[in-house]
């Protein structure tokens, strides 16, 4: 974390986020909001069916596509998910320890968040 110098152009150039920033980007989409609150109530090493990711909700065809392609992949790059295409499940990632403090304080001040938490 932090910034570095850029000898050419004589200005600063981030060269990594602050790991709150990457938490707040990867919350801003309601869908991973509810994939990382899904994991905070599972045990560590349990796997989810991702099709219960969407199961039963009003969710369009569009965003479940999106669900495979997009936001699972994202959340499994930045380690939040141990995501596994092949059996269709996801778990906490290694990762996951670092942000659940935070996930936990918001899942139990929803009532105080603008809007929907999920």
């Amino acid at each position: 974390m932090g910034i570095s110098t850029n000898h050419v152009g004589g200005g600063h150039e981030w060269t990594d986020t602050y790991p709150q920033d990457e938490l707040f980007a990867q919350l801003a989409h309601p869908m991973r909001r509810r994939i990382l609150d899904r994991l905070t109530r599972v045990d560590y090493g349990e796997r989810v069916d991702c099709t219960t990711l969407t199961k039963g909700d009003d969710i369009p065809e569009r965003e479940r596509i999106r669900l495979h392609h997009v936001h699972l992949p994202k959340l499994a790059y930045v380690g939040y998910v141990d995501w596994d295409p092949a059996t269709e499940t996801v778990a906490r990632g290694g990762e996951f320890a670092a942000i659940e403090p935070a996930l936990e304080l918001l899942r139990h001040n929803v009532h105080c968040l603008p809007g929907s938490w999920s």
